[in-house]
């Protein structure tokens, strides 16, 4: 664990910042990660230790842990920075990286990690904004770029940099999301799930309930738990196959890395894997996790062989929406994708950004117009993919 010199807190006591570089010492912080996260204004299951975490154990390969921590004199933890460090090739010679752990991968191994920032405790985020980038300015011999992506607008990172210059850096902002994250404010009141019941999900349980009995349940115990997902996996992959996509599950390190996040989730009561099943048999399932009393839609899966003049993933939504209602859950968050099935639960929408900071040298001029360049075509093709669907 490396060491920086101290800066200083408002009452003149001493910040020490540390670099965290090992298994053990990301295996040691882990209760005082947890602490600190939810002392933070952060309500993001992206952020939490295991989500991390089970990330760097699949995916570190060609990578460098490069976590910056933030203590007091008494060691009491301020912030943290979950970075990590990895080198990419460019016409100008190899460059230094850092990224937020959880992002980066091959896309066909992707995770989407969202809504990630750096952690610090409310009332003090301006305070720890401004060590740990002291602390990489005066490192920036271990990086040349800072690959920041998904973080909200009120994000400590964006708050912190609005408005700044450095005659050593340049920056850029873009859109990472498109149209926006689509989510839903739960209501309130005692009939508040009458809200929930839409004229297309009691016909489709009507249709279904000529098939045989009809159940929701929440995996709840490890007993269940390793068929459970295989149920997940099997729906997720016949839905997507049969559209003629690969999907997420065909990555061998994104299988994994689920077969072990869902087991840590699931101890900490931040697992919500919910199986539709007619006569026993699961036939449709959402696959999300609960954090601050927020609900992150994930994945999900159906059998589109079956029951065809019925939606399953309209009832299987349902039913989720249902029971987090009852479980005290304050929001829903649909996360990436422009999928239909969004905009019939919510229109609201919030932006996300991914940012780069770049030190001003040829190799930040080139990272930053490729990145400009690529930002672009790839909007491009999302508006043209917009305009083929709405023709259809």
């Amino acid at each position: 664990m490396e060491t920086s010199a101290p800066e200083l807190e408002k009452n003149h006591s001493p910040l020490l910042l540390k670099k965290i570089e090992t298994i053990p010492d990301f295996l040691a912080i882990r209760d005082r990660w947890e602490g600190l996260l939810s002392q933070s204004g952060s309500e993001s299951i992206f952020l939490t230790w295991e989500w991390v975490y089970n990330w760097w154990l699949v995916y570190r390969e060609k990578r460098e842990l490069f976590i910056v921590t933030v203590e007091n004199a008494c060691g009491d933890l301020l912030g943290i920075a979950p970075l990590l460090s990895r080198k990419i090739r460019l016409p100008a010679g190899n460059l230094n990286l850092l990224e937020f752990l959880g992002t980066g991968e091959k896309r066909k191994d992707e995770v989407c990690s969202e809504f990630l920032d750096f952690i610090a405790p409310k009332g003090r985020e301006e305070e720890v904004m401004k060590a740990i980038f002291d602390y990489l300015l005066n490192n920036t011999s271990r990086w040349d770029i800072l690959n920041l992506q998904s973080l909200l607008n009120n994000a400590n990172i964006l708050k912190h940099i609005s408005g700044k210059k450095n005659k050593k850096l340049l920056f850029w902002k873009a859109s990472n999301n498109g149209r926006g994250y689509n989510y839903l404010d739960f209501p309130e009141g005692e009939c508040a799930d009458i809200n929930f019941r839409k004229k297309r999900f009691q016909k489709t349980l009507k249709n279904i309930l000529k098939h045989g009995e009809v159940r929701a349940r929440l995996c709840d115990s490890e007993a269940s738990l390793a068929e459970d997902m295989r149920s997940l996996i099997r729906l997720h992959q016949l839905r997507w196959n049969s559209a003629g996509r690969p999907g997420c599950f065909s990555s061998l390190k994104f299988n994994e890395f689920h077969q072990r996040l869902a087991r840590h989730l699931l101890l900490k009561g931040r697992l919500a894997l919910q199986l539709l099943e007619v006569n026993d048999e699961a036939v449709a399932c959402e696959y999300c996790f609960e954090y601050n009393r927020r609900l992150f839609i994930y994945q999900s899966g159906f059998n589109p062989r079956l029951y065809k003049n019925a939606s399953l993933g309209h009832l299987s939504m349902a039913y989720l929406m249902e029971g987090a209602l009852a479980r005290g859950i304050k929001k829903a968050e649909f996360l990436r994708g422009e999928e239909a099935y969004k905009e019939k639960w919510s229109k609201d929408k919030r932006l996300a950004f991914n940012i780069v900071i770049a030190r001003k040298n040829l190799k930040g001029i080139i990272y930053i117009a490729i990145r400009t360049a690529f930002e672009n075509m790839k909007q491009l093709g999302k508006g043209i993919a917009r305009k083929i669907r709405k023709v259809k």
